[in-house]
């Protein structure tokens, strides 16, 4: 996703769509992409927070595993 990507699935949000221009290119240039396929972990249960997710396309599984063990 080049910048200009970025900068156009921003304001097209409604989260951000009222953001300040600046506000917006400062969060295009700093937004990374990432490309996975199924079945990889975006992130686990105790990771310390890193940022924000959006999924652009596709889907994601919540899965927590109790203490005994159980999904």
């Amino acid at each position: 996703m080049n910048q200009s990507q970025k900068r156009k699935f921003l304001t097209d949000h409604f989260a951000f769509e009222n953001l300040p221009s600046a506000d917006v290119d400062y969060l295009a240039d700093n937004a990374r992409t990432r490309n996975l396929n199924g079945g990889e972990t975006v992130f686990f249960k105790d990771d310390p927070p890193t940022g924000m997710i959006a999924i652009i396309s596709g889907g994601v599984q919540i899965q927590t595993v109790s203490e005994d063990g159980k999904d």
